[in-house]
């Protein structure tokens, strides 16, 4: 992975946790949402394992995060 995926991806982790603030969901009830674990949960918000893209955007959803504001968001981040 080069330098600027990796830096990407960071910032969308980042991004995420803050939507997931914004948010007031607990790990829990956006695991309930998309159909995980918990646990997988804390372990994508941790950064221990990727998220498959369909549940990225489920978990937006849950979120009440449009993709559109969520890519522009974390690319702001490393811009």
């Amino acid at each position: 992975m080069d330098q600027r995926t990796a830096a990407l991806q960071q910032a969308a982790l980042e991004q995420l946790r803050i939507e997931r603030a914004a948010s007031n969901l607990s790990y829990m009830e956006i695991a309930r949402r998309v159909e995980v674990s918990e646990k997988t949960v804390r372990r994508y918000f941790a950064g221990e394992r990727d998220i498959p893209m369909p549940t990225l955007l489920q978990m937006l959803e849950a979120m009440g995060v449009s993709v559109q504001a969520f890519w522009e968001r974390s690319v702001a981040r490393i811009a």
